[in-house]
């Protein structure tokens, strides 16, 4: 018999390993629960602490869609309905996948390694934890669920940090207990945080939401019209410190590496490990305000940028910002800007030297905030593998996405404007043949100001081709290709208030005007007459 040749064998065994990764694996999840997964043979190298180099991006992937998304160890952790998908950061590839037959996600988490999955037959309820290797997905142990777990972040998230889920027993629990999600055993348990007649509540809080990396858990606790929020250390469970408001007065709170902001709708405060103020303001934010907290200082955004010492609580203030989000790489802080200058498209990634202050900016390769279509927020950046990885989350429907951009090709452009000359940018006020600006008005026309660079005209009163009121022109954001320009316009399904429109090579009406592409040029366009001046626009301008 001839025997089988290397070539063949190295085809059986893939296709072995292929087989035993995807099938149905009820022995190890028990047998009144079928789940579908697929594992990985190892974890990923872990990302460099380096930054994108000064130029213009390029969106590398984007996925998007999905009930949560997180990024952890080198690894984009995704929430969906019926479970939970592991993707490369680096490539935006799938990894492994876990999911139950005709069962609901109900929440989940990662830390220490290990990823939390709780699931349930009903869509509110979880009656079954599994804890997966993050690196592999394989199964490390599935119990009943172990209690009701405190979102953090987002809805279908749990806090967790230190290899712990904090978790309780039941409603009007008074203890709290740390799962270990590593081994299913409970690692510690606490005194009694809540006095008699007071109880640990998970829905009528005193904090609205969490957001950050839960290196404090905080503890709601009701006491009739008092409330309570308490601070919890991950590691060991003791009390580290209690803040104390009511239900007229709800917070949002962030939490980074011990630091927690608590916003209010009448202050601010900035808190370190201990409880200890680092600042009290009475300048509000709406929504988050972005803060970063390092070893020695915390970066904190308000109209400028605040650097706090953490332990004098001496503050110094950069003529900086204000920043959606802020992170650190290395030595080099990193700041979100919705928009890079005002009415332009592109958000702002500035690259920060805490020691000088010194700053340089380059455009994100997408829109977000409220210059994006639809209700999205920036919700998380990370800046590794000399890429810049943003996610937003969708505040009307609550859908996550992720995107990972790349650094293009150096150019002859400034890198303020991704690498495209100033010269490229048509001026607003010329930007078509018999197109005028009315003579009647006085402040027709806007430059922006980015950094050292200068764009003149960028918006522009112009006369409606009927001459009824003004339309307002505006160039909103010019790219290096046509390709790269449509990165800054919507994709289906469509957002709420925005349809498509028969102009240009794309174009869009929203609540607020046109957005056109043409080619590599982006026009925003406001008034009552619109159409006519698109189309006029377009003609001069549709060649790349």
């Amino acid at each position: 018999m001839k025997r089988p040749t290397t070539s063949l064998l190295a085809a059986l065994t893939s296709a072995f390993l292929l087989v035993s990764c995807t099938a149905p694996a009820e022995d190890e999840v028990g047998p009144a629960v079928r789940a579908v997964r697929t594992t990985a043979g190892s974890g990923v190298p872990p990302l460099s602490e380096t930054g994108p180099a000064p130029g213009g991006l390029q969106t590398a992937w984007r996925l998007g869609g999905d009930r949560g998304h997180s990024v952890v160890d080198g690894q984009l952790v995704i929430a969906k309905p019926e479970g939970i998908e592991v993707r490369d950061v680096r490539t935006g590839k799938v990894r492994w996948h876990y999911a139950e037959i005709r069962r609901h996600l109900i929440a989940s988490t990662v830390t220490g390694g290990a990823i939390l999955v709780a699931t349930g037959s009903r869509k509110a309820i979880p009656d079954r934890w599994v804890s997966l290797d993050a690196a592999t997905g394989k199964v490390n142990w599935t119990k009943a669920s172990q209690g009701f777990t405190f979102p953090s972040g987002m809805q279908t998230r749990a806090a967790a940090a230190a290899g712990v889920v904090p978790a309780l027993n039941g409603f009007n629990a008074r203890i709290l207990k740390a799962i270990d999600l590593r081994t299913g055993h409970v690692r510690w348990a606490t005194g009694k945080l809540a006095a008699s007649g007071c109880v640990i509540d998970t829905l009528d809080t005193a904090v609205r939401t969490v957001h950050g990396d839960d290196s404090l858990f905080l503890v709601p606790v009701g006491c009739g019209s008092k409330r309570w929020t308490i601070a919890v250390d991950p590691a060991t469970g003791a009390e580290r410190w209690r803040h104390a408001g009511s239900t007229d007065d709800a917070a949002e709170a962030t939490v980074h590496n011990g630091v927690t902001q608590l916003t209010t709708d009448s202050k601010s405060l900035l808190l370190d490990a201990n409880g200890r103020e680092l600042l009290r303001d009475g300048s509000t934010c709406q929504g988050e305000c972005a803060f970063y907290a390092a070893p020695d200082r915390v970066f904190i955004s308000r109209d400028r940028l605040l650097a706090i010492d953490r332990r004098t609580s001496k503050q110094h203030s950069l003529p900086l910002g204000p920043y959606s989000l802020l992170t650190m790489t290395g030595d080099r802080l990193y700041g979100l800007r919705d928009t890079i200058a005002p009415g332009l498209l592109a958000p702002g990634l500035d690259t920060i030297d805490p020691a000088t202050g010194d700053a340089t900016t380059m455009p994100m390769p997408l829109a977000v905030g409220h210059h994006r279509f639809g209700s999205t927020a920036p919700a998380a950046l990370r800046v590794a593998g000399g890429r810049a990885i943003l996610t937003l989350r969708d505040t009307a429907d609550m859908n996550w996405s992720t995107s990972s951009s790349a650094p293009l090709p150096r150019a002859h452009g400034p890198a303020e404007l991704g690498g495209v000359p100033v010269a490229d940018w048509p001026d607003a006020c010329k930007i078509a043949p018999s197109v005028r600006p009315p003579r009647y008005l006085d402040d027709e026309s806007e430059d922006a100001h980015i950094g050292p660079v200068k764009l003149t005209n960028v918006t522009c009163n112009l006369d409606a081709p009927s001459g009824t009121s003004p339309v307002t022109l505006t160039v909103a954001w010019v790219a290096r290709t046509p390709e790269l320009a449509k990165a800054y316009l919507p994709t289906a399904p469509l957002p709420e208030n925005t349809e498509s429109v028969h102009l240009g090579d794309d174009a869009f009406r929203t609540k607020d005007g046109i957005i056109m592409r043409s080619g590599r040029y982006i026009f925003r366009l406001t008034g009552t007459d619109t159409t006519a001046l698109a189309r006029k626009i377009n003609q001069a301008h549709s060649t790349p």
